[in-house]
């Protein structure tokens, strides 16, 4: 399948690219990728400062004061939104083609000049914490974070989007402003344009925006490398909730890597639905589980694939025996040809269902720019799907399934007091 190939593109002098990608219908969706994210922020790693820049851009630049920006586009029948991921932040709008200039003029004034009120700065400094603190509230996403710090103990993936909350409350307008010019530079910047657009006036608008931006701080952030795992690794937490529970993770590769389309087929063997292997044999007809899933994920610098369950707490070994005998039976050549092929056909048919969705081509077109500098990078890994066969799997499993890559979290059932906080803002950060 070769659906990207079509993506036009463009660089400016100062290192912007921009990426556009006609499609049918009324609708345009306008992306501007910066590529920070948690991962980047040096000596201020914990701190949260590229989801706190996030928020930052929603409360005012030039010429939109405040919350003026969003509702603009609200105005005009559009929607407009933000997110932080370990290695890029996104802001995005979706609203009728005609309206493209105005989308592009409004994420450029938010992207080149923000003003960081100090008065907004404080608000949204405590709702940033009261999200930190409803993700403690949270024992899925402790167990995550848990054992994303287990999987990597070098590499700043180890720490969670958000930053820490005795750091975040260190967080000043000076801190956020220096990290703001150190990273939100035109040759970390590109633009994603997808729907009712006609590419040469794209260009243009964009390029009328972001031309006068002037390069600066072209270092980057020394990241170090994650060693690789040659024993079992395990932690453990309480937490008061009824139910106890469980992740056995492993490290996974980069996204662009051969292995990671066998990684995905085998997260949906394992247990990415009531078919599946594991939530057949643990959950649903041994009951050992209340719930079992599994997941895989990566990016530019690697993922994980892993196994999480909720159990009674008195089930919680047996459960935890039961699941590594499951593995260890795939590991040495239980999947059959058939579980395979329907789950590449699973898999095939949630890739295609996307091509529908405006917003998920230009998530993938920036997917592929962020992983490996090209919008066609879905294209590549649709290829390494449907060459998948059983041997690709057995090798991949026996690879990665191996007992010494394992790390393994426990959550038991605690008397820690739980939070009671309402959330008021959507986190839109942590996979998993």
């Amino acid at each position: 399948m070769q659906f990207y190939r079509n993506v036009q593109s463009r660089t400016l002098d100062n290192g912007v690219r921009i990426f556009i990608f006609p499609q049918p219908g009324t609708a345009v969706e306008v992306e501007c990728f910066i590529r920070t994210g948690s991962i980047h922020e040096g000596r201020h790693l914990g701190y949260g400062l590229s989801h706190f820049l996030e928020h930052m851009l929603f409360q005012g630049c030039r010429d939109y004061p405040g919350t003026a920006a969003a509702d603009a586009i609200d105005r005009i029948g559009g929607s407009m939104n933000a997110y932080t991921s370990y290695d890029h932040t996104a802001y995005h709008a979706n609203l009728a083609g005609r309206h493209l200039p105005e989308a592009v003029r409004i994420l450029s004034r938010m992207i080149r000049f923000p003003e960081f009120p100090e008065t907004r700065f404080a608000e949204e400094r405590e709702v940033i914490l009261r999200e930190e603190e409803m993700g403690r509230d949270n024992p899925d996403r402790l167990l995550y974070q848990h054992l994303n710090g287990s999987i990597f103990r070098n590499h700043p993936l180890r720490h969670p989007i958000i930053g820490y909350r005795e750091l975040i409350g260190k967080v000043t307008r000076d801190i956020m402003a220096g990290y703001y010019e150190e990273r939100y530079t035109p040759d970390r910047c590109f633009w994603v344009i997808v729907g009712d657009v006609e590419p040469e006036h794209a260009f243009d608008l964009v390029e009328g925006e972001m031309a006068g931006w002037e390069r600066r701080n072209l270092e980057e952030i020394a990241i170090p490398p994650e060693p690789a795992q040659c024993v079992a690794r395990s932690d453990g937490f309480s937490f008061a909730d009824p139910l106890a529970r469980l992740a056995v993770g492993v490290r996974i590769p980069e996204i662009s890597h051969a292995d990671v389309a066998g990684c995905d087929v085998l997260a949906g063997i394992l247990g990415m639905g009531d078919g599946s292997r594991l939530v057949r044999a643990l959950e649903l007809d041994r009951q050992l589980a209340v719930t079992l899933r599994s997941f895989s994920y990566s990016q530019g610098a690697g993922g994980v694939l892993a196994v999480t369950a909720a159990a009674a707490p008195g089930k919680l070994e047996q459960l935890e025996s039961a699941l590594m005998r499951e593995l260890d039976a795939i590991r040495n050549g239980a999947l059959t040809r058939a579980e395979v092929e329907r789950e590449k056909t699973q898999q095939y048919a949630d890739h295609l269902r996307e091509l529908r969705s405006i917003r998920e081509i230009a998530a993938n077109i920036g997917g592929g720019v962020i992983a490996n500098g090209a919008p066609d990078l879905s294209d590549a890994y649709l290829e390494q799907l449907g060459r998948l066969t059983l041997d690709d799997l057995n090798r991949i499993a026996a690879t990665y399934l191996s007992p010494e890559r394992f790390s393994i979290v426990r959550q038991t059932s605690g008397d820690r007091k739980r939070n009671t906080v309402r959330k008021t803002r959507p986190l839109r950060a942590e996979p998993g």
